[in-house]
């Protein structure tokens, strides 16, 4: 029986370290963590296959939260499904979930928080939209503006953010986002680390 941890954070401006703090806490070796930084929308996480591949029955996945293994309740309980089957089981400690106690409790309990984290993430998209539609009702400026206006423009700050806004929403490459914008690499990897967040 081996424990694993399984990380996950969804953008370049969130960073690992509480669960990571939390891994070392439960004594995980650095072997045993996988560590995706991609967004949980999408299943096409490689270390989360490589953990797939690596588990054996008897194994324990251990996580932060059970929204890092999925953001739509489906593909989180169609992942703890497949593990069951394989007889792996997953410890949420945000959650107090833990499926080695077989008992309709602990079923429902992670089937409802999966449906909570869907929620919620639906919720806060819905929000963005509506504040952007009301912004345009305003009049104001959404989202970059065209490069001809970014050309000869001394605001680089503005040009630095566009940058990084497009590394976010589409995972440009840091070499085309430099050439697009003026902008060194350098530059917007620092203003990355200078603006990092916790993940929540």
């Amino acid at each position: 029986m081996t424990n694993v941890f399984y990380c996950r954070i969804s953008t370049d401006l969130q960073n690992d370290a509480r669960q990571l703090e939390y891994a070392k806490q439960l004594g995980i070796e650095p072997q045993y963590i996988f560590n995706d930084h991609f967004t949980g929308t999408t299943m096409k996480r490689k270390e989360l296959e490589r953990m797939n591949q690596f588990l054996r029955m008897g194994d324990v996945v251990h996580v932060e939260s059970i929204s890092r293994i999925g953001r739509t309740t489906l593909e989180v309980i169609q992942l703890i499904e497949a593990w069951n089957k394989k007889g792996i089981y997953l410890v949420s400690q945000k959650e107090h979930i833990d499926t080695r106690t077989k008992n309709p409790y602990t079923e429902a309990l992670y089937v409802i928080y999966a449906l909570y984290s869907s929620i919620e993430h639906k919720q806060r998209k819905q929000r963005c939209e509506e504040g952007m539609i009301m912004a345009r009702l305003r009049g104001e400026h959404i989202g970059r503006r065209k490069l001809e206006d970014l050309k000869g423009s001394k605001n680089k700050k503005y040009q630095i953010e566009s940058a990084v806004q497009e590394r976010l929403e589409k995972n440009t490459s840091m070499r085309t986002l430099s050439k697009k914008y003026g902008v060194a690499i350098n530059t917007i990897y620092r203003y990355i680390r200078e603006h990092r967040r916790v993940d929540y």
